[in-house]
């Protein structure tokens, strides 16, 4: 009987397992959806662990479903939820859970942000994409967030990278504006279809 799985080969073991003599004559792969762009290689085992196979034709595996909700593995919190009125965002350890918005009043806004202080705040020069929530239709899970910042009164702001559905980033939460673009990293590109900012944009606000 074959076992058959999924696992990512080295340039020279993929060159390796090409060479081996006899390889054994394998017909099916059992294909996972994979949470990234990186797709590793596939390769197919039977019972003798030592005796494996690459399959260059072997088909991708497929991105996530991008019309219903997707929760990659990641994070210590399994709870996450999603519908059509709000979802959560989690930190990594799970002791703080938000429910907030997707639709209405209560999402103010999305964007990206280059600011030097993000540049500090998430340790990466990648740009901070966030969404602006009233705190009023703000709902605690678990946990608490003990500070919040004085420039958006009455709001708060919440990175993306902390919402359990991942495929919201795509739908409501994909960014409106770009700021702070004259602070962006020279080989970064800004969004496509996003409104563009060199410095500041919510000057209402402040």
């Amino acid at each position: 009987m074959l076992r058959l799985s999924v696992e990512t080969l080295s340039a020279s073991e993929v060159h390796e397992q090409r060479d081996a003599p006899d390889e054994p004559q394998l017909s099916s792969l059992h294909a996972t959806p994979f949470a990234s762009d990186h797709q590793p290689a596939a390769i197919m085992t039977t019972d003798n662990a030592q005796d494996k196979t690459y399959d260059a034709n072997a088909p991708a595996l497929s991105r996530a479903d991008r019309s219903k909700p997707f929760f990659p593995l990641s994070g210590l919190a399994k709870d996450g939820f999603s519908n059509e009125d709000e979802a959560s965002a989690t930190c990594f350890c799970g002791a703080v859970q938000l429910a907030f918005p997707v639709k209405g009043e209560g999402l103010v806004d999305t964007f990206i942000c280059h600011c030097y202080d993000c540049y500090k705040l998430t340790a990466s020069v990648m740009g901070t994409a966030a969404f602006v929530v009233k705190g009023t239709h703000l709902r605690h899970v678990r946990g608490e967030v003990y500070r919040v910042g004085t420039g958006f009164p009455g709001n708060f702001i919440v990175r993306i990278g902390t919402v359990d559905d991942l495929n919201l980033i795509e739908g409501p939460l994909k960014p409106r504006i770009e700021m702070f673009n004259k602070d962006r990293a020279s080989y970064l590109k800004g969004a496509e279809g996003v409104e563009q900012y060199q410095g500041w944009y919510y000057g209402a606000y402040s």
